[in-house]
């Protein structure tokens, strides 16, 4: 992933995560320029895919865009899953529906901001130093 590729997904994470707590903390109907914020910032990712494929030789690229996909979509399962479940905890600890939402999505903005964190600062060697270490 090129330098431009990496600033572009962290930039827009970023904005995404914060348009995210604006909405947690906004109750207001003229909230939807920040919806459309984050609809076009939370996407960034997808830019990811393509370096996945060219990260493997050709006869393999197949194979790891498929398990990209398998985690990108159980991930999202499980994420979706994951958000009703804290969703349904907040409401069985009395908090209205709104706030229930509200505090789940602030708790999903802790765990993103760890990613973020964690994709800007660890940097794995490149496959041709790992080998080197090895041997």
């Amino acid at each position: 992933m090129t330098a431009s590729t990496q600033v572009i997904c962290a930039c827009s994470t970023a904005v995404a995560i914060v348009a995210q707590l604006l909405l947690a903390g906004i109750d207001s109907p003229a909230i939807w320029p920040i919806w459309l914020v984050y609809a076009m910032t939370a996407t960034f990712f997808s830019m990811v895919q393509p370096y996945v494929g060219m990260a493997f030789p050709a006869s393999l690229s197949g194979r790891a865009l498929t398990g990209y996909n398998l985690l990108v979509f159980s991930g999202t399962f499980g994420w979706q899953w994951l958000y009703g479940v804290v969703i349904d905890v907040y409401r069985s600890l009395g908090h209205t529906d709104a706030s229930a939402y509200r505090r789940t999505m602030v708790s999903a903005v802790v765990v993103q901001v760890i990613a973020l964190t964690v994709f800007l600062v660890w940097r794995p060697k490149p496959p041709a130093e790992r080998m080197a270490g090895t041997s």
